[in-house]
């Protein structure tokens, strides 16, 4: 009788507070949830193309590449003086303005780049940006006057007048020129707000051409591309490096950190890919570029000039099947291939942003805000959220959510959230 009621005691004990249960009947064990942004749909790297100067035989070869690969996507940085001459006053003075709009003439040729430009767009989720207006690296100040164009700091090879504004003429002209001509319809974000910038690297400090000393051009340009960032007319700019061994460019991989300050936001680091700089380790050196994204969990930027056949290729081209084989690595990752202007305004919305969530009666509440004005910055972030091991059915929105492992055992759901659009629910289904 003695060994019963011990045992009766033992259950009552037992039942009351839960010794030895796990989640005590419908109740669950202590859980608190964590979040934090990552890379877009939880991928491991970004990776971006940037073709430079707007050839015409590389947007045909790029558009072949498109198709072939279904997430392949390009930034074709062009030359607008190919979509108009700007038209300058009688004595060459000045630029004409109507209003704030530089006002410029048009010819067949003109009209028939657009039109080509038009066609590649139309395929995939590519994007023409700005890349200066002449590319002549004109000019330290809009004072305008007599200049030098001067190669590679030591050599004179042109003279003449330029313009009152021409500096300025470089960075706002193809604002306006590709806005009119590659509208949302077409272009896939409202305004191309990045920029590439001409001559990065180059003339970065002043230099002397016999006894005479002469500023840099970038100077007075970096200056202005400054303020249109501060206004954000433009959102950020694109450098070059140039490595020739497979470790070089993992300090190159781009951070959301790295972009707070100004001047990283003026020139983001592109790996510049020629044949010269393939090394000794071929096309993987190019392709560790990306490994090096991978395992940081970052972007990794490319710089290409034109893609040709190998009996064209020249100076900064590269050969078609070295292109193809970079662009199979990279379609064999798991990664996003975005428009730079894209991967701008992921990183730059993410490098502000902040994560908050909550747990109360079974439901996860997720709070994402960043400091970015909501007109520019309104892309959706990816935010990884833990959830309670015992959930089977995570559900938010009335969508059931795919539920990963991580390395130490968690349970997480991925949700792509517009910052500063309120909190957003995770609860585990009824069913």
């Amino acid at each position: 009788m003695k060994r019963i009621m011990a045992f009766i005691l033992m259950l009552t004990l037992l039942s009351s507070s839960c010794l030895g249960l796990f989640g005590c009947g419908a109740s669950e064990p202590p859980f608190t949830p964590s979040a934090e942004v990552v890379n877009k749909d939880g991928v491991d790297a970004v990776v971006t193309y940037v073709v430079d100067d707007g050839y015409i035989k590389t947007g045909e070869f790029a558009k072949k590449m498109m198709q072939k690969y279904s997430d392949l996507t390009f930034s074709f940085a062009i030359r607008t003086r190919d979509f108009g001459t700007l038209t300058e006053t009688a004595d060459k003075s000045e630029y004409v303005m109507d209003g704030d709009k530089y006002v410029y003439t048009q010819t067949d040729t003109h009209l028939s780049n657009i039109a080509f430009w038009q066609d590649v767009m139309s395929v995939g989720q590519s994007e023409i940006i700005p890349h200066t207006h002449t590319h002549n690296f004109w000019g330290t100040n809009d004072d305008g006057g007599e200049f030098e164009y001067v190669k590679n700091n030591s050599e004179v090879i042109d003279t003449g007048v330029m313009p009152k504004g021409s500096t300025t003429k470089e960075l706002f002209a193809p604002l306006q020129l590709i806005n009119e001509y590659f509208p949302s319809s077409v272009y896939p974000r409202q305004n191309p707000i990045t920029i590439i910038h001409a001559g990065i690297g180059v003339r970065t400090s002043d230099y002397t051409v016999g006894d005479k000393k002469v500023p840099t051009y970038l100077t007075y340009y970096n200056s202005l591309v400054d303020k249109a960032i501060a206004d954000n007319v433009y959102i950020g700019g694109r450098g070059t490096f140039q490595v020739t061994d497979t470790a070089a460019s993992a300090s190159k991989v781009i951070l959301p950190s790295s972009l707070k300050s100004a001047a990283a936001r003026r020139s983001v680091p592109a790996y510049m890919i020629v044949n010269a700089n393939k090394g000794e380790a071929g096309i993987s050196n190019w392709t560790a570029f990306i490994d090096h994204a991978i395992e940081k969990g970052g972007w990794a930027c490319y710089c290409i000039h034109a893609m040709s056949k190998p009996e064209e290729a020249s100076g900064h081209y590269i050969y078609e099947s070295d292109a193809e084989a970079l662009f199979t690595y990279s379609d064999d990752k798991n990664v996003w291939v975005a428009t730079f202007t894209d991967a701008m305004l992921y990183y730059l919305e993410w490098s502000t942003a902040s994560v908050k969530t909550e747990y109360e009666n079974g439901v996860i509440t997720v709070k994402l805000n960043d400091k970015e004005p909501d007109n520019i910055f309104n892309m959706p972030l990816t935010v990884k959220v833990t959830v309670p091991l015992t959930w089977k059915a995570p559900v938010s929105g009335g969508q059931t959510l795919d539920a990963y492992s991580d390395d130490n055992g968690n349970k997480y759901v991925l949700l792509n959230i517009v910052p500063g659009s309120g909190p957003v629910e995770i609860t585990e289904s009824a069913q």
